[in-house]
C-alpha cells in the first residue's frame, strides 16, 4: 500500500480482511441491486489481486474486465451489468 494511503485514508478503507478482498465482496454483492442496466462498477486494486476481484465480480453477475495502465502503475477491475464497448 502506498505510504500516502496509509497516512491519509480512513482505516476502514484499508481493512480488507484476511485476503484484502472483503470490500470487493460487499460492494459487488450489492452492485446488481443499484447499478443501472448499462452501469458498471470500477474498483482499483493491486495487480496480483485483480484476477481474484474479477472472479468475485463474476460470481455476482457482473461481467469483469481487468484494465491496466503501466504509465500510471494502476490496475482497475471493471464489472458491467451488460457488455458494452470499452
Amino acid at each position: 500500500m502506498p505510504m500516502e494511503a496509509r497516512l491519509y485514508e480512513p482505516r476502514a478503507s484499508a481493512d480488507g480482511g484476511d485476503d484484502g478482498l472483503d470490500v470487493q465482496r460487499r460492494i459487488s454483492a450489492a452492485a446488481p441491486h443499484w447499478l443501472s442496466s448499462s452501469g458498471c462498477l470500477l474498483v482499483e486494486t493491486g495487480q496480483r489481486q485483480a484476477p481474484h476481484t474479477a472472479e468475485i465480480f463474476a460470481r455476482h453477475s457482473l461481467l469483469p474486465r481487468i484494465l491496466r495502465s503501466e504509465e500510471l502503475d494502476a490496475t482497475v477491475v471493471r464489472g458491467a451489468r451488460e457488455w458494452t464497448m470499452p
